[in-house]
């Protein structure tokens, strides 16, 4: 019986590769549903906030094991201004992955597919989240704190994701999940 029966660290692996593959398949599906509503008439502003993406992957600041979001300085504005999920979800896949490709690897891993997927899909939520909450007008008041609510929306979702990430492939002590929690998001409210 104890032959047949596999232990949590057999499962570990598995559990990190399905997390891995099941984010993947859950971006590529959430992309296709969001996609017709993609407003490709306005493609100079796609094509500016993924430039503007790119850029901001390219200087992304690693701390703990983790990256600071400074391309949330990008994507906040494309969720609000285009008010498609789609588009930004675009917008986060086609800039996170020119940036890796630009990069020093120039290689696609499953992890750095991942990593592309569960930003793409936090964002996606983010600005699903947006589209729910935004009514016409309201002012600088209703707007800041919609941006409030789609940096906290992608906080949430992003560090579930990432902390399932770290515990499943053991490179964080669980110890440090909490102040990096912390430092992410300080460093998304101050952008």
């Amino acid at each position: 019986e104890d032959m047949t029966r596999m232990s949590a660290s057999d499962l570990r692996p598995r559990a990190f590769h399905a997390l891995q593959v099941g984010v993947c398949g859950a971006a590529f599906a959430l992309l296709a549903v969001l996609s017709p509503g993609i407003p490709w008439t306005r493609w100079p502003e796609i094509l500016f906030f993924t430039g503007l993406g790119v850029l901001a992957f390219r200087l992304r600041v690693r701390y703990a094991g983790n990256f600071v979001g400074l391309e949330a300085a990008a994507l906040a504005p494309a969720i609000l201004l285009l008010g498609s999920p789609g588009a930004a979800m675009l917008i986060c896949l086609a800039a996170d992955a020119i940036a890796k490709m630009t990069g020093r690897s120039r290689r696609l891993t499953l992890s750095s597919a991942f990593d592309i997927a569960q930003l793409s899909l936090a964002y996606a939520v983010a600005a699903l989240f947006a589209a729910a909450l935004h009514a016409g007008g309201g002012g600088w008041a209703a707007v800041a704190a919609l941006v409030v609510a789609v940096l906290l929306v992608f906080f949430f979702v992003n560090t579930g994701l990432v902390f399932t990430y770290l515990e499943l492939s053991g490179l964080v002590p669980r110890s440090r999940l909490p102040e990096i929690a912390i430092f992410q998001l300080g460093a998304l409210l101050l952008l």
